[in-house]
């Protein structure tokens, strides 16, 4: 997986890895997939009949290690941050995450490796 430097606070990796999204507005559970992942935030596609808005809340978890399932003691506290159009239900969405996840961390360490 290719590592990007940018303006951000954290350096950012592609990766591919499942989460879940749990939208405070309906409390419903929503499959998403990481594009690219950083300590601070994750660019994300989702399957969604109703759009994320810029500044949404929302609680998730990363599937960091493969695990068949999370706990909600692994929900990740997030805001969302930028949105792309709704097409055919599948919206791109980036969020920050409320505080730095250095799991994400750990995935640069094994790519550098």
């Amino acid at each position: 997986m290719p590592v990007t430097a940018n303006r951000r606070h954290h350096v950012r990796t592609a990766a591919e890895i499942a989460c879940k999204l749990l939208q405070h507005a309906d409390c419903k559970y929503r499959s998403a997939l990481t594009a690219d992942i950083s300590a601070g935030g994750a660019l994300l596609t989702l399957r969604t009949p109703k759009p994320l808005t810029v500044g949404e809340t929302l609680a998730m978890t990363v599937n960091w290690n493969g695990r068949p399932l999370l706990s909600r003691e692994e929900l990740i506290n997030a805001t969302v941050v930028r949105t792309g159009p709704l097409l055919d239900q599948t919206q791109l969405v980036a969020v920050r995450f409320d505080e730095p996840q250095h799991e994400a961390d750990a995935l640069l360490g094994a790519d550098a490796a």
